[in-house]
């Protein structure tokens, strides 16, 4: 490795940490003063620079809390473990409530930057956010689908078409269903319902004529 690829690396990795505690300072402000205060003296100084590094990194007071925004959401993974079928559903919703007491600043910061979004006070964030809700919205309607089909035993194809009806539901029930006497009784039943609709079954008899 040549003294230029290092110092390369070194400056890549001063940059990197320079725009770390620049977010986090920012993120700190949020937390306990409001979107409102952030400005580019106020997070240089709480990140221990000058207010000029805000502008220098960022560009934008609106670039830096645009990056904060997408920090902030991408730190929560609804399923980490990549679950499947219903334990994808309980995952997310834990890991959801979970995040509301271990990451207590995370919550307030990403709550007020999407009250100032959708207040109009930072117009700038909106489409951060509708994005964003598109995306977990869409991640929760296929959680559920998830689990609806690993608890369903007649799943539905995607296009509508009906793959069984109640009837195949009840055979299907009945076929899995391991109680002694279960289908004698349910064979039984079903034979008393059809006598009681019908009535007893009629003899027919046929006379043939002699010739």
């Amino acid at each position: 490795m040549t003294p230029a690829s290092r110092a390369r690396r070194t400056q890549t990795e001063r940059r990197a940490e320079t725009e770390r505690r620049l977010l986090e300072a920012t993120m700190t402000i949020i937390a306990e003063h409001g979107v409102h205060a952030v400005t580019a003296a106020a997070v240089g100084e709480a990140a221990g620079y000058s207010r000029g590094i805000v502008h220098h990194q960022f560009g934008t007071r609106q670039a830096l809390l645009t990056v904060v925004a997408k920090t902030v959401q991408s730190r929560f993974d609804p399923n980490p473990d990549k679950r499947d079928g219903r334990e994808h559903v309980l995952t997310l919703v834990a890991r959801y409530l979970t995040s509301l007491r271990s990451e207590p600043q995370d919550i307030r910061v990403f709550l007020r930057l999407m009250t100032a979004a959708i207040s109009g006070e930072e117009p700038g964030l909106q489409a951060v956010f509708v994005q964003r809700d598109e995306h977990f919205r869409q991640h929760v309607a296929e959680a559920l689908a998830d689990g609806e089909r690993s608890v369903d035993p007649c799943r539905r194809p995607p296009h509508g078409d009906r793959c069984c009806d109640r009837r195949a539901t009840a055979r299907h029930r009945a076929a899995v269903d391991t109680r002694p006497g279960f289908h004698r009784a349910r064979h039984a039943t079903h034979r008393g319902r059809a006598a009681h609709r019908h009535g007893p079954p009629t003899l027919r008899v046929t006379c043939r004529r002699e010739t």
